[in-house]
């Protein structure tokens, strides 16, 4: 787990980086399934928060992947 802590950050920088490493990253959404449907980042998998346990050992292939959840 990579955790930045006495950082500053704009919505920007975040925006930036994220761009970045999006190609090397799972990106999942833990909110139920009908707030997923009414919009999330594109690319996102939706895994809600009371199913990350089941679905995530099922659905990530690559140990060593990051894995963004929002």
């Amino acid at each position: 787990i990579h955790v930045v802590t006495g950082a500053t950050v704009t919505p920007v920088l975040t925006l930036d980086a994220f761009d970045r490493e999006r190609a090397k990253s799972v990106i999942v959404d833990v909110l139920p399934r009908g707030n997923y449907r009414l919009g999330h980042i594109p690319g996102a998998l939706n895994w809600p928060v009371d199913e990350i346990h089941q679905l995530a050992p099922r659905n990530i292939s690559d140990r060593a992947a990051r894995i963004v959840v929002y």
